[in-house]
């Protein structure tokens, strides 16, 4: 980005932040989070960071955060040794089963008992449907699996769950990739980011806000829209040096330990506010003064 485009960026992020906060404050903690925090926490520190992340998967922050708070506060998932095996096992009490829907889409279906009365709870889980109640124990049970097989793994070895995770180092250049690789399996591309950025790796999630505020702004002007939203993992490389070019920019006197994970908390919370329908810099810039 040319001194001026870095400008620009900066000043809209800046005033991005300045309305999220009015309407919902400051981010979560996970942006006080660094890599150094997290190298050496076990399977079940990490797993803490991890299962919430369903809830928010396909919906906005305001309808899963509260279904996420009430089912961390219910205690339902804080073990991911209660859920292996859970989506492969017909027996198991949380198995879910998932077919194929009249229209092409995955229909899931609480087979367990616990798996069921899980989903008959709607009302501590603020009207969550029983089918997505369905599909969040689904992608749980396969995620248990993954966790399970790598704490076995890191523990062989007798390497901490996160360098295994990464592939052996979480400080190597290869580390973010290798993670992603392994991760992505078992939570899909984005989630697997969301996570990792959660940890402390340098990414932020490539949702389709991100990617439609990076497209609009021409901030990774070498890929389209299509390019950014197709999960290239070279379009996500360009999208994330450039963001974190605007946050080190933006944060020079804010001193944040996880820059990164901080800009995509105000740049995706600001468009779940405001919708924008293009570039939101020549409508913030000058709004509210300079910054």
């Amino acid at each position: 980005m040319t001194t001026q485009e870095l400008a620009k960026a900066v000043s809209c992020y800046l005033q991005m932040r300045q309305l999220v906060q009015a309407k919902n404050g400051g981010p979560d903690a996970a942006v006080q989070i660094t890599l150094d925090q997290t190298v050496s926490w076990q399977a079940s520190q990490v797993w803490q960071k991890v299962w919430w992340l369903f809830f928010f998967s396909g919906m906005t922050t305001r309808t899963a955060a509260p279904r996420a708070a009430a089912a961390r506060a219910g205690g339902w998932f804080e073990n991911f040794s209660v859920f292996a095996n859970g989506n492969s096992q017909a027996t198991h009490p949380w198995h879910v089963t998932r077919s194929r829907g009249p229209k092409g889409g995955c229909v899931f279906q609480p087979v367990g008992a616990q798996a069921k009365f899980f989903c008959a709870r709607i009302e501590p889980y603020s009207s969550m449907p029983f089918k997505t109640g369905a599909k969040v124990l689904y992608r749980v049970n396969k995620l248990a699996d993954f966790f399970t097989a790598i704490d076995f793994a890191a523990r062989s070895a007798g390497r901490p769950f996160v360098h295994f995770l990464a592939g052996g180092d979480a400080y190597s250049p290869n580390a973010l990739s290798n993670a992603l690789a392994a991760l992505s399996p078992a939570t899909g591309p984005i989630t697997a980011v969301h996570c990792l950025s959660d940890l402390g790796f340098q990414c932020c999630k490539p949702d389709i806000w991100m990617c439609r505020i990076a497209s609009y702004c021409g901030w990774v002007p070498s890929f389209t829209l299509e390019d950014l939203l197709g999960n290239r993992r070279t379009s996500w490389q360009a999208l994330w040096e450039t963001c974190l070019q605007i946050a080190n920019a933006a944060n020079i006197t804010l001193g944040v330990p996880n820059p990164l994970r901080e800009f995509d908390w105000y740049v995706a919370n600001y468009c779940m506010i405001y919708r924008p329908q293009g570039c939101p810099c020549d409508q913030l810039v000058g709004r509210n003064g300079p910054f």
